[in-house]
């Protein structure tokens, strides 16, 4: 992982949770700064609203993905609450940024990208980007998108 994942991702969990959060962690999960998870929905950092089509939520990671990237590590499934602060790195890393090579982007349009990935899927912003860009738009990027 680089620096620049670590600072981008810095960014982003600060728009997922509404709270400052330091380059490379601990990532804070509550206003008072602790690395704890609170008892009970905040709204921001850990969200379970039963309307919410995306379901349970902690620091910016559905329950659903978090199981599954369990599952798929042969771990039994846990509280995304509970999510550590490596498995939170890793899935932003596997699951957002490498898959939309945020790191082959120039500065800052790396964080637009990774931002975008996180809220809307890699495919979808790397087509974005592609259309930004006035390329043809496939959702990978490739040599001309890079040009």
């Amino acid at each position: 992982m680089t620096d620049r994942f670590l600072t981008c991702l810095a960014a982003t969990l600060r728009e997922e949770t509404g709270y400052v959060q330091p380059v490379g962690g601990p990532y804070r999960r509550r206003e008072d700064g602790s690395t704890e998870p609170p008892d009970r929905p905040d709204g921001r950092a850990f969200d379970d609203d039963p309307d919410d089509t995306g379901g349970r939520t902690g620091m910016g990671i559905l329950q659903r993905e978090y199981d599954a990237w369990r599952r798929a590590r042969g771990y039994a499934t846990a509280d995304v609450w509970h999510i550590s602060d490596e498995e939170l790195t890793a899935i932003y890393w596997e699951q957002f940024w490498s898959p939309a090579r945020c790191d082959d982007l120039p500065a800052g349009l790396d964080l637009a990208v990774f931002d975008m990935a996180v809220n809307c899927g890699p495919g979808r912003a790397i087509k974005a980007l592609q259309r930004a860009l006035s390329v043809t738009i496939d959702g990978h990027i490739g040599v001309r998108t890079l040009d």
